[in-house]
């Protein structure tokens, strides 16, 4: 470093031979002049972002998720979510009344599906499911592993209590009062829908702990 005439105005310049400043300033050719300092750049490699894998079909999904526990879980989850939610159900501000006949046809086959689940009968169980269920589960074993695993109040009720059904969205909301073997309630909500051939069939159910009161 030399003494040099070229000066920051600080009175104690020491400017090297390429006009670099103790400082920081630089000589530009006519005057000193901050330098901005350098800025290390590092180079990354850009990464895509990941591409959410496709959906899996249900059918080819159903049989690994019944193989865990959480899979079977989950699968009930799905069960009520897809097939009738309750945000899902019909308000009773919609509804209409049931014609005897229609009521004691909608009981009939909540009670012969309850008692298929106490049996062990997942084939008849699963024929008073509609369409729609069938579809969604594939077959009667997958229907059955899913209500042992998310519904096990559905299976030997000690004590059932039917309350009167309602028309509301083209089928009937009929709500069961249900005692499990410990004594806890539950009220379990289905959506029947009548078929072509005058049969009824149980389109979903939702259940949720009961608080022992009465319901319409």
């Amino acid at each position: 470093m030399t003494l040099d005439p070229r000066c920051c105005g600080s009175g104690t310049c020491i400017v090297d031979p390429a006009g670099r400043c103790w400082c920081g300033q630089q000589w530009d050719g006519e005057k000193m002049a901050n330098t901005a300092p350098a800025v290390p750049t590092t180079s990354t490699s850009p990464t895509s972002p990941t591409a959410p894998e496709p959906p899996t079909p249900l059918a080819a999904a159903v049989r690994p998720a019944l193989r865990t526990g959480v899979g079977r879980r989950r699968l009930a989850l799905g069960f009520v979510v897809t097939a009738l939610s309750a945000r899902a159900m019909p308000l009773a501000s919609h509804a209409a009344a049931v014609a005897e006949r229609d009521a004691r046809a909608v009981r009939a086959v909540i009670e012969a599906q309850l008692q298929a689940f106490t049996g062990g009968d997942a084939e008849r169980a699963f024929s008073y499911a509609s369409a729609s269920i069938r579809t969604q589960f594939v077959d009667a074993a997958n229907f059955m592993s899913m209500v042992l695993a998310g519904y096990p109040m559905l299976v030997q009720p000690a004590a059932s209590s039917f309350f009167v059904p309602e028309w509301a969205g083209g089928a009937v909301v009929q709500r069961v009062q249900l005692r499990d073997r410990a004594g806890v309630l539950w009220r379990a909500t289905y959506q029947v829908q009548p078929q072509a051939d005058a049969t009824w069939r149980i389109n979903g159910c939702v259940v949720v702990p009961d608080s022992g009161k009465s319901s319409t």
